[in-house]
Order: C-alpha cells, then structure tokens, then sequence
C-alpha cells in the first residue's frame, strides 16, 4: 500500500527542467529496482515440499497404517483410532 501510493505520486509528478526529468528517470528506475528486489525476497519466502520429501512423507504414513493393524487388538478401538488418524488429514 505504502509502495503503490509513492509509485503514484511519483509517477504523476510534474517536471520543468531536462535536468528534473533525468533525475526523475532515475528515481524511477531505481524504484522498479526496489519493487524486482521486494518481489524476489517474496518468493524466496514462501517455502515449497519438494516432491521427494512428499513421496517419502506418504510411503511412510501408508506403510504406518498398515502395521497398525497388527497393534490393535479390538476392532472397535482399531476402527475409533483410524477415524480418528484418517480425520486429521482432512
């Protein structure tokens, strides 16, 4: 909000001089400099799984509920625990 509010007051600004305009120019340029460095620090935050930590995450979970099984004892507590563990992804 603060960026786009400079950017319109810096782009409607009025110049008398060729020597304003080139300073006016390289206020410009400098501000597209801060907007590609302020997207750039953007998008090395948002932090992505890769795909190979979300294959190992999901073979060990499948792998996990089926020895579960061999754990319980009563079908009724082995089938409370699995929709409790099964409700939780969702």
């Amino acid at each position: 909000m603060l960026l786009t509010h400079f950017q319109n007051q810096l782009l409607h600004t009025e110049l008398a001089t060729p020597r304003e305009q080139t300073l006016h120019r390289q206020a410009i340029d400098t501000f597209d400099w801060l907007v590609e460095l302020r997207r750039q620090r953007i998008e090395s935050i948002i932090v992505s799984v890769p795909g190979v930590l979300w294959s190992i995450g999901l073979v060990s979970a499948l792998i996990a509920i089926a020895l579960y099984g061999f754990v319980v004892v009563s079908l009724w507590l082995h089938t409370a625990l699995l929709v409790l563990m099964l409700g939780s992804f969702g």
